[in-house]
């Protein structure tokens, strides 16, 4: 009876020692796994750059469709670009001139013809750049499935005694560059009330308290911009961008409504690589 005492005590001391190291082997593994891991979740950002005009009465609409985008994703954005025959002032109701170099360079660039017509991250949807804004929906939902390979953290400032903005950002390439990346900052300005046609309004189609939303003013660094860096980046780096623009002195803006879109674009394609909406801090 001792004896099968001491085959069953060392069966147990056995069995001990088994499950001992067996649970080392696994929890070797587990724990190496449990440490942070570095995964990059940076969006593809999207920028509705709306063609418009204080003459076109169809475009009251299409703002709606911008903005309802805008709602709906918050990673799109959108930019109101007065340009075209329907831009253009006159004197009466609709006299006040929202035209900058920086609008005609990009309607020329891609063939403005009318409005309203956007561009999408200005990239071809159904084989056009330019895109009705029954299709912006859909045109913005194929951008979002795209991956980002440029990651933009920038912040800005604004000079009450200099009227001077001040533009701070880092650029980071998630994947390798390609040489061709341009950085343009635009200023925009949002609710400014002012007339615009509207042919929805009945008998008068005139709205002589339109809300005009997120309306180029102008670039901070030209029409197109300038080279992100002289240098082909590898992927992980990061660029450091300092640009200073001075309001003139003739214009009207009110400083308080004034934000900057900061694009990534391929000098080549025109394809946005990434975009991102800053505050000015006052």
């Amino acid at each position: 009876m001792k004896k099968i005492n001491n085959i069953i005590g060392g069966i147990a001391i056995l069995f001990a020692i088994t499950f001992l190291s067996s649970c080392d082997e696994i929890n070797r593994p587990y724990e190496e796994k449990s440490g942070p891991i570095d995964v990059d979740t940076t969006k593809k950002n999207i920028i509705i750059e709306d063609f418009t005009g204080h003459f076109c009465g169809n475009c009251p609409e299409a703002r709606e469709v911008a903005e309802r985008l805008t709602e709906s994703y918050s990673n799109v954005y959108t930019i109101s670009v007065h340009e075209g025959p329907l831009a253009k002032s006159l004197p009466g109701i609709l006299k006040y001139n929202w035209i900058t170099p920086e609008a005609t360079a990009l309607a020329q660039k891609f063939k403005l013809v009318a409005s309203p017509f956007g561009l999408i991250n200005r990239t071809a949807f159904n084989g056009k750049a330019l895109v009705t804004p029954d299709s912006w929906e859909a045109a913005v939902k194929a951008e979002l499935t795209k991956t980002a390979d440029i990651d933009i953290n920038a912040t800005a400032s604004f000079n009450e005694t200099t009227k001077e903005i001040s533009f701070i950002g880092d650029i980071k390439f998630l994947k390798a560059g390609t040489g061709k990346e341009y950085l343009v900052v635009y200023v925009i300005e949002d609710s400014i009330v002012k007339p615009q046609k509207n042919d929805f309004l009945k008998p008068f189609p005139y709205d002589t308290f339109y809300v005009h939303k997120h309306v180029l003013r102008a670039s901070m660094n030209g029409n197109f911009g300038e080279p992100v860096s002289e240098t082909i980046i590898t992927a992980g780096n990061k660029v450091n961008k300092s640009i200073k623009y001075a309001i003139p002195s003739e214009k009207d803006w009110r400083t308080n409504h004034l934000d900057l879109i900061a694009i990534v674009r391929n000098n080549e394609t025109e394809e946005i690589l990434q975009v991102e909406k800053v505050k000015i801090s006052k």
